[in-house]
């Protein structure tokens, strides 16, 4: 039974591609249309055989009895190969046995934590803030006297980067 699966697989294979070819090359002898819409689109060819049954009869039955040599392979063929036999090897036997008493032994001194340091807090960035005019599109320094009523405080990177100019301070 080594081969029979295979084998079968094999031959159940081919005896389908056959029967399929000649299923196809009927198809294309009714029209170029069956030929390739059995080709190309699923269950197709399964319609051609019920609609025309007295040209595609044999290639079907072909086709089916290569499906079924094929299955039978597949459930004669192993899941699993063979397995070997173990090999029984002779376990090593102690030559003394060692007895260990409680009070031998001493356990590891403990290593000391160490002592965390204070760490000095990262220098924070210092962002430049400036009071913006809307409606001048002008930006005055947080000490000037002369600001408008109606500005708002904000960086000055952004302002900057929004197209404002600096204003005159007096």
């Amino acid at each position: 039974m080594g081969i029979a699966g295979p084998g079968l697989l094999i031959i159940g294979l081919v005896v389908h591609l056959i029967g399929w070819i000649m299923l196809i090359v009927v198809a294309w002898r009714e029209s170029i249309w069956w030929g390739l819409l059995s080709i190309f689109v699923p269950f197709v060819a399964l319609i051609f055989v019920i609609t025309h049954w007295q040209d595609a009869k044999r290639p079907f039955l072909i086709s089916i009895s290569g499906t079924a040599v094929f299955v039978l392979g597949a459930m004669v063929t192993p899941t699993t190969p063979k397995a070997k036999p173990v090999e029984e090897k002779p376990v090593p036997v102690a030559e003394k046995h060692v007895l260990y008493n409680s009070s031998d032994y001493v356990a590891p001194a403990p290593k000391p934590r160490p002592v965390p340091q204070p760490q000095e807090e990262p220098a924070q960035p210092v962002f430049v803030k400036v009071y913006v005019d809307t409606a001048t599109h002008l930006y005055y320094p947080t000490d000037c006297a002369t600001r408008p009523e109606n500005s708002y405080l904000i960086a000055k990177s952004v302002a900057v980067r929004q197209g404002y100019k600096p204003g005159k301070c007096s």
